[in-house]
């Protein structure tokens, strides 16, 4: 669809043409710095999500090793660690 609205480029001046290059160059260098920002950001989450990930996954450990708690927020808790 996009191909029919552009005229063929043997109709088209020599300058028209060279800008349609500098304007599908500019094109090409904006995408290009735009995945370079994507793939850094990307890195960055990738970064942060092991971090996090491996402190979760400590809290998780930790919480293994440490003494039942009690989900009712009471005494029940603190009378079972006593007895």
């Amino acid at each position: 669809a996009v191909g029919a609205a552009m005229p063929r480029f043997e109709e088209l001046s020599r300058e028209q043409i060279r800008g349609a290059v500098l304007d599908m160059q500019k094109g090409l260098s904006d995408l290009t710095r735009r995945l370079d920002s994507v793939c850094e950001e990307n890195s960055l989450l990738r970064e942060e999500n092991a971090l996090l990930k491996d402190s979760i996954d400590g809290r998780i450990e930790g919480g293994r090793t440490a003494p039942a708690r009690s989900t009712g927020g009471g005494q029940e808790g603190k009378k079972s660690q006593g007895s």
